[in-house]
């Protein structure tokens, strides 16, 4: 009813997901993901009355910029998508002296058997997802290392029927245990994002992968030769 009469609000699944969101840059320079809590009658190009609306609600606004409606979201729904597991393997074993690099890339693309679709494919994250990605990877190195291995050990606690997978209510529960500050508007939309095949659930295994920094050279080194020690016979599985 929310999203139908676009009411702003909500919790877990009931929670509003229809009104437009933008990303707002305050006179300070800080930036902010922010819900027009009335948009209707709005037109997608529509930038000042989007900024006039905003400052109807009491958003100190100085600029937006534009992203994530439905209308977005149908325009985007035919553009090509990268494999995420591809581009890791593809990054993993770029080293010219691997002997075993095409086996080991045909091994690590292959889809997933783990539940859900083999087409559940993370899509490019536009400005106001990386915006909240680069907020949640700092709140993440804060914590040092327990930051990632943290929330990967409460997401498997929380997995309770071992679907590796978990809805809007547990990928918020598990945020607010580990104390990250994420809006629900921002939660939102980054739930969303890593919901690519519009499911009602995420991967968590694809959603750390995706949200971590690439691993540095010395430690993609350290994983190759890894692998070619436990590769004995040199098939590349």
């Amino acid at each position: 009813i929310r999203n139908a009469w676009h009411i702003s609000g909500g919790e877990g699944e009931a929670a509003n997901s229809a009104n437009r969101r933008v990303l707002v840059t305050r006179p300070d320079g800080s930036q902010v993901v922010q819900e027009i809590t009335n948009d209707l009658g709005l037109r997608s190009d529509d930038k000042a009355g989007m900024i006039n609306r905003l400052k109807s609600q009491g958003v100190d606004v100085s600029n937006i910029d534009l992203y994530g409606d439905a209308s977005d979201n149908t325009r985007k729904s035919n553009k090509p998508k990268p494999n995420l597991q591809s581009n890791i393997s593809s990054t993993i074993f770029s080293s010219p002296h691997n002997k075993n690099q095409s086996a080991t890339n045909v091994r690590l693309s292959r889809p997933s058997t783990s539940g859900g679709s083999s087409s559940n494919v993370i899509p490019v994250a536009n400005a106001g997802v990386q915006f909240i990605i680069s907020k949640f990877k700092a709140a993440m190195k804060s914590r040092g290392a327990n930051g990632f291995i943290g929330l990967q050990r409460k997401f498997r606690i929380m997995d309770d029927d071992g679907s590796k997978s978990l809805s809007l209510s547990e990928f918020k529960k598990a945020l607010k245990e580990m104390n990250i500050e994420v809006s629900d508007i921002e939660l939102r939309t980054l739930f969303d994002h890593f919901d690519s095949d519009h499911s009602g659930s995420i991967d968590f295994e694809e959603f750390i992968q995706g949200v971590r920094d690439p691993l540095t050279s010395r430690r993609l080194q350290l994983v190759e030769t890894a692998y070619n020690i436990l590769d004995t016979d040199g098939n590349g599985i």
